[in-house]
């Protein structure tokens, strides 16, 4: 599986294949890959950006012209963004960005810085203070060799703005800041009021997500239909975990005494038990079934060779782990042997006739009579403490 995933991601990336994630079509143009290579041109950068430690207490304590206010949100029906420049008290620009389902918060708060750099660019003011509360945005713009995309747009911004200048602070979020908050609730509603922004592409960490969930499904479905368990050489140590586990849960979901016997959970319903099917011995029955079906299908000059001693080193083995004859009889014959194996045995046995049980004046039903008889053995055990 592991493999698969990895070949998946080569081929979408470098040989132009395309998958379908959530009924749709991706191709490897669609995804946001990260930038590994050290582009000594990024540098250049930051000659007109700065980035600052939270030194806001409120709106008015910006020394800048301008100041703007970025957020991105993330709901289940959408994406978007957020942006709020104030000129003093005036509102200079109040904007929405919707943007796809699948692009992350990241992608979200740094498409609104991006937007506003954009906006500060064209615009005639000299500085200005942006404030965003996204710490991974500031923390990849602080790096001199940004891997995503959008904030190398942003520092390329950067790069000509000669005596202009950029400051980006991040702030706390929910604080009581009222840029922040209103940015906040603008980015909320750019879901089904924004306009579109410039789309940014799939974000790689998407596509592996959902690539892992649909190879799971895909080797979870083919585990099911084959009989892979059964062929497998699974240790019997995890088999007996497992059944560890199993009892426990049953135990717990159906309020059992701790001391109720394994036997009680693995027995078959007629013999008195639960029903519950033992891996522990379950599993070998249908490997050592499946093995010797595989030996009365073999040619008879393959037994002789190589193959045929192959397989009957599995056969021995198979039957060396097998617990007793069948698992039914080994679990039967120890419910029999357990506390509460006769009353068990009288309540199965009364439980095939058709006919009640009479009690002095009047008939039980076998239902009840069933009631009865599970709470006198749990009596007796009681009284044997």
């Amino acid at each position: 599986m592991v493999m698969g995933y990895k070949a998946k991601l080569f081929n979408l990336r470098y040989n132009g294949h395309s998958m379908y994630i959530l009924d749709r079509c991706i191709a490897g143009t669609d995804v946001e890959y990260m930038n590994l290579k050290r582009d000594t041109d990024s540098r250049r950068g930051s000659h007109g950006l700065r980035l600052l430690p939270n030194g806001l207490i409120n709106e008015t304590d910006s020394k800048s012209e301008i100041c703007a206010f970025t957020d991105g949100s993330k709901t289940e029906t959408g994406v978007g963004a957020g942006i709020v420049i104030f000129k003093g008290a005036t509102p200079l620009l109040v904007d929405r960005l919707k943007l796809r389902p699948d692009n992350s918060v990241f992608q979200a708060e740094a498409t609104a810085i991006l937007k506003t750099v954009e906006w500060f660019v064209s615009s005639r003011f000299h500085n200005i203070d942006i404030f965003s509360d996204s710490m991974s945005s500031v923390m990849a713009l602080a790096s001199l060799y940004p891997k995503s995309p959008i904030i190398k747009d942003i520092k390329d911004l950067c790069s000509d703005l000669g005596n202009r200048e950029i400051n980006i602070f991040w702030i706390k979020a929910h604080v009581g800041y009222f840029g922040n908050e209103f940015a906040d609730a603008l980015a909320g509603s750019a879901v089904e009021m924004g306009r579109g922004a410039n789309q940014a592409k799939i974000p790689l960490s998407f596509v592996k997500r959902e690539l892992k969930i649909i190879l799971n499904k895909e080797w979870q479905r083919d585990w099911e239909s084959s009989e892979k368990a059964i062929l497998s050489r699974t240790p019997l140590g995890i088999l007996k975990k497992a059944n560890i586990r199993i009892r426990d849960f049953i135990r717990k979901a159906l309020h059992l005494p701790k001391d109720c016997p394994n036997a009680y959970i693995n027995a078959n319903v007629d013999d008195g038990g639960l029903g519950v099917t033992s891996l522990r011995t379950k599993i070998p029955e249908l490997r050592l079934k499946r093995l010797e079906k595989l030996k009365r299908n073999m040619p008879e000059e393959a037994i002789g060779g190589s193959a045929g001693d192959f397989l009957m080193y599995n056969i021995k083995k198979t039957v060396d782990n097998c617990v007793g004859t069948f698992g039914r009889v080994y679990w039967k014959d120890n419910l029999c042997k357990s506390v509460d194996g006769t009353p068990l045995q009288v309540s199965v046995s009364s439980q095939k006739c058709t006919l009640g049980w009479r009690h002095r004046t009047h008939l039980w039903s076998g239902v009840t009579l069933l009631t009865r008889l599970n709470y006198a053995s749990t009596h007796y055990r009681l009284i044997l403490g």
